[in-house]
């Protein structure tokens, strides 16, 4: 029986690997902390000396995979000796495992799996917009091999990697990541009635959530979600693209010299470019760098970026976490609200009306 180590962190995220083929293994485990990426760089080499520090050994996985999901594994991956290792998901509303599929030093794939109707349908909404980005000549993103119910209900999906062992991931904003933005923006792009679009669709649904929110936060919100969407439906016709809405260190690394991205679940086809840019900026500042808020719009600014699509990835973030509905997701979207309310007070922008900013220049 293979032997398998586990490692737990403390916002309740699961790991197990096995011990052989370690360093491959641990491919899965994308930590944000130096000491998590520490961890991640020596443990191979101590489990090599019979050392195995802030683990524990676990003698099978069949209590955290099914049989029955190994064995669809093992066929979407026919010819291979291969081994797993397991992610037990990041908690909140849409946790789900995911498993990753190896041989020897191989990284092979990933899959994940579940019975939750919301996963399920990002589960189909990944596999469409993987479809859509390989006929629009988009590289550097994951083929679907498999999208399976299983007889218990359980959806199981299966896609390959081009990700390498020891692939780099970077945690700042390099021109790869802008050039592979640009690119997946030149490629999917098409033009479209504003009010035909999935970010239009966004801007009015927000606007159904807000009551979630305080009301001086609601007011907020709403506001500019409708100062937003009458600046671009006066405009009428736009090009808009599809746009990842995850776009993190954590989704992304380096392979063969190009930036590959992937777990598209949340992705987007008609949206305007630039909030990719934004949550990469924003999740790297005060995730990984802890700045505060007014810092983080300030280094964002600093940075180049356009303020504008800063606004819009805060609403449409609002918009993702109101919608999952739970406590916690509440509190987050409630991050980008402050974030928008420093942004005004601030920051200002010549295209939120001069009432507005009046309104808010006390909070």
């Amino acid at each position: 029986m293979e032997a398998y180590i586990q490692i737990n962190n403390q916002e309740g995220k699961e790991w197990i690997f096995p011990k052989r083929n370690a360093k491959t293994a641990l491919e899965i485990y994308q930590p944000s902390s130096w000491k998590g990426r520490t961890v991640k760089k020596l443990l191979p080499a101590l489990l090599k000396i019979g050392l195995a520090p802030f683990c524990h050994k676990v003698t099978e996985l069949d209590q955290r995979i099914p049989v029955h999901i190994q064995q669809v594994i093992s066929e979407s991956f026919p010819n291979e000796d291969i081994q797993i290792s397991y992610f037990g998901g990041s908690p909140g509303t849409h946790k789900k495992p995911t498993i990753q599929v190896f041989s020897g030093n191989r990284l092979l794939g990933y899959a994940k799996y579940t019975r939750n109707p919301q996963i399920i349908r990002l589960f189909q909404n990944e596999e469409h917009i993987l479809r859509f980005l390989k006929i629009s000549g988009v590289e550097q993103v994951p083929n679907c091999l498999r999208g399976e119910i299983m007889e218990d209900g359980t959806v199981v999906f299966i896609q390959d990697t081009e990700k390498k062992t020891g692939a780099k991931t970077w945690h700042q904003y390099r021109p790869e990541h802008r050039k592979f933005l640009e690119k997946l923006y030149e490629k999917t792009s098409i033009k479209i009635p504003f009010t035909d679009t999935e970010f239009a669709e966004m801007l009015i649904d927000v606007q159904k959530r807000t009551y979630l929110l305080t009301e001086s936060e609601q007011s907020l919100v709403n506001q500019i979600a409708k100062n937003i969407y009458n600046q671009y439906a006066a405009v009428g016709m736009v090009s808009f693209g599809v746009c990842h809405r995850d776009f993190t260190p954590w989704n992304t690394c380096v392979s063969n010299q190009e930036l590959y991205v992937f777990d598209w679940e949340y992705a987007r086809r008609t949206y305007p470019a630039g909030l990719d840019c934004a949550r990469f900026f924003v999740e790297i500042y005060s995730r990984e760098r802890h700045m505060q808020d007014y810092d983080i719009i300030q280094a964002y600014l600093k940075s180049g970026q356009d303020l504008l699509a800063l606004v819009a990835y805060l609403v449409d973030n609002i918009d993702l976490y109101l919608n999952r509905g739970n406590e916690e997701d509440i509190q987050i979207a409630r991050r980008s609200v402050q974030l928008l309310y420093v942004l005004i007070k601030y920051f200002g922008c010549d295209w939120i009306n001069k009432e507005m900013r009046m309104e808010y220049e006390s909070l």
